[in-house]
């Protein structure tokens, strides 16, 4: 049991490093395709998808960490984290909607998502044994939100530099797990 709490720690980490470095990538990029694809009346949209991004990935951390609610059986929990979560939205919407415009749509599932997970983590901390560096996840949230809001406000040429460094950071970070999946992929296909 102790080995597989190891592993679940072990998992969340790379999956963690994995997910936010491609964020690195993925919210320029964004940027960079409404630019050269969208129409004007588009484009604004573009704003808005970062903070959803980012909303997304702490979904996704709380989806990892809802096993821990299955091995307690104690499922009850999950609901109400959902509960915090969507009070937190409807609270920071309201917030923050006289300053930020429609953009509080997408913080405010940004934040409810990462309370959600912060919640789940603590509660689940000993059923699966996972400890969080949190200077690291945090260090990496903060980078992200920079981004974001980096991406949304200056220029293509912008958006470009910060693409193009995004991915070789990328590259950088998850050589490893690049060459293991292109390894398995050549695999894959000379075997057929």
């Amino acid at each position: 049991d102790g080995g597989e709490k190891g592993d679940y720690g072990k998992v969340f980490r790379d999956y963690y490093l994995l997910v936010f470095s491609f964020l690195w990538m993925l919210i320029p990029f964004t940027k960079v395709v409404a630019y050269l694809v969208m129409s004007p009346a588009y484009k604004s949209a573009s704003n808005f998808i970062a903070f959803y991004y980012l909303g997304t990935v702490f979904q996704s951390f709380s989806s990892f960490y809802g096993v821990g609610y299955l091995r307690s059986k104690d499922t009850a929990k999950a609901f109400t984290t959902s509960v915090y979560a969507a009070v937190v939205n409807i609270a920071a919407n309201l917030a923050l909607i006289h300053f930020i415009g429609l953009q509080a749509s997408a913080v405010s599932t940004f934040v409810s998502f990462f309370v959600m997970w912060i919640v789940r983590e603590r509660q689940n901390r000993k059923e699966l044994g996972i400890e969080i560096r949190w200077k690291e996840v945090l260090g990496y949230t903060a980078s992200c939100v920079i981004l974001s809001i980096v991406s949304i406000h200056f220029s293509l040429i912008v958006n470009i530099c910060l693409f193009i460094s995004g991915a070789i950071l990328f590259v950088a970070r998850n050589r490893e797990v690049i060459r293991k999946s292109l390894l398995l992929i050549r695999n894959r296909l000379g075997s057929r």
